[in-house]
């Protein structure tokens, strides 16, 4: 045993972390997660290149075997006992198998690696550098280099219906719309420099753990040729960069199926180009006809309640003037989408002064974070108390959702005072447009932390769908007859 390795394993310090790391000692620095089906040859060359090279830092390699029959598992026992194997029985969506590996792994930083690749040195450093110096990114993906030694487009922008049907059909080669294919695939310029992206492609994809944490694992209902878009474009919704950093390289060789019609009297129907069509539908949906979709809720929802409502709204008006000297209604600014300014509209519930008297109150105060909440507020009046068990103080919100600074879901929008400009991760809150209610609402209200009044608004913009927003509403009016944490 080396005298330095035997001083280390007997507690002694030693000055080299990395000579510590290059031995295996401590936590794992770098995960690489290599999803595989029948691809034994692809997947020999690429093991072979990662364990060519010295690292100065812990590396774990993990392979997810889909089923495989061609010997894959067999050839992994005998030349790469170092590898970590999680076999299926049954096979997996890639995006499935991903989820699969990254929860297995142990790594800072996750690295999703297709089969059919073969690092060069320098890669994984360069990808983990940039990611170590910028903690905006959440994503990052190297240069990825063709068999014949040309640059691959790996980044571009969000593909729309237009650059899909050029790219297509033949309608792409021509010099009319040529630019708009190039725009797309960012071939517009020499891939030598850090840019930040839309998205970038899967075969070489570094994460950072907190970003994952916020964003989630991918969807593992999409196929394969659209998780990587949809998952980049949930780290976009969520603030987290992706970047393109060409630091180093990986050699790929790009499978050119879905360059073939989608249908021909030759090979009949492309199955490849088909799972890209069916991805592109889901994806396009989240991210240009959801926004469309959940406005056209809002409007029609927003106008139904102010209609079905108005005799309960005038009744509430009425008895608040009746209570206490003051205006009907109480406008206070908070922050929207993005930290725009916005007046939000309630009905009165605290005497007039109420918010001069806040700094006294302070102390009492039984929320957790920057948030002030108090079971027994001295400040509500007596028809308050009423408006605020069942909420009624909010349903002027229904004219705010009409004018947009609001939606009938999404976070609960904070006064500026209480908006923790410092914290970029409750910030992220800001990435959606307020709501009226939401995941916060019908999940306990006041009655839950801060932190976790974070996570709930986090979660639901990393997973906002129309079944989601319908589910929220539907929620909404049970929670409001239970009253929990409505003070």
């Amino acid at each position: 045993m080396p005298l330095e390795l035997d001083a280390v394993l007997n507690g002694e310090p030693h000055p080299d972390d990395a000579w510590l790391r290059r031995l295996g000692i401590g936590p794992v620095d770098l995960s690489v997660v290599i999803v595989g089906t029948d691809e034994s040859e692809y997947l020999r060359e690429c093991l072979t290149s990662i364990y060519s090279q010295e690292y100065g830092f812990n590396l774990e390699v993990i392979v997810v075997d889909n089923g495989s029959v061609d010997g894959t598992l067999k050839m992994m026992d005998e030349e790469f006992q170092q590898v970590r194997c999680i076999r299926n029985d049954t096979r997996y969506p890639r995006s499935r198998n991903n989820n699969i590996g990254y929860q297995a792994a142990e790594g800072k930083y996750v690295l999703f690696l297709d089969p059919d690749t073969r690092v060069l040195p320098g890669a994984f450093e360069s990808m983990m550098g940039f990611l170590d110096q910028n903690p905006e990114a959440g994503m990052c993906g190297c240069r990825l280099i063709d068999v014949d030694g040309s640059v691959q487009m790996s980044s571009r922008t969000w593909q729309t219906p237009l650059t899909v049907l050029l790219r297509r059909t033949r309608l792409g080669a021509c010099p009319l719309f040529r630019p708009v294919v190039d725009r797309h695939l960012m071939a517009d310029w020499d891939h030598n420099s850090v840019r930040e992206v839309d998205w970038i492609q899967g075969a070489a994809m570094m994460v950072r753990r907190e970003a994952v944490a916020d964003v989630g694992l991918m969807d593992d209902v999409l196929l394969r040729y659209s998780e990587d878009i949809d998952w980049c474009f949930r780290f976009w919704k969520l603030g987290w960069k992706v970047f393109y950093v060409p630091g180093g390289s990986v050699i790929h060789a790009y499978r050119r199926t879905s360059n073939r019609p989608l249908v021909s009297l030759k090979d009949g129907v492309n199955h490849t180009l088909w799972m890209h069509l069916r991805g592109f539908l889901r994806t396009y949906n989240r991210q240009a006809l959801f926004p469309f979709e959940k406005r056209c809720i809002d409007i029609l929802g927003a106008t139904a309640g102010i209609l079905l409502l108005s005799p309960l709204m005038v009744l509430t008006a009425l008895l608040i003037k009746l209570d206490s000297p003051g205006p009907v209604f109480f406008v206070q600014e908070r922050v929207g989408r993005d930290g725009r300014r916005f007046f939000m509209y309630k009905f009165r519930s605290m005497r007039q002064g109420a918010e001069d008297l806040l700094s006294a109150l302070q102390h009492l105060n039984e929320a957790t974070g920057p948030v002030f909440k108090m079971r027994e507020d001295p400040r509500l009046t007596g028809i308050g108390r009423h408006l605020r068990r069942w909420s009624l103080d909010e349903l002027p919100q229904l004219f705010n959702v009409l004018q947009g600074t609001m939606s009938l879901i999404g976070p609960r929008p904070l006064p500026s005072l209480q908006v923790d400009f410092g914290n970029a991760r409750s910030l992220r809150r800001l990435r959606a447009t307020p709501g009226l209610s939401g995941l916060w609402q019908v999940s306990g209200r006041s009655e839950i932390d801060f932190s976790r009044w974070v996570d709930l608004d986090i979660r639901y913009i990393a997973q906002q769908s129309v079944e989601q927003e319908i589910l929220i509403l539907l929620s909404t009016f049970p929670a409001v007859v239970r009253g929990k944490g409505a003070y």
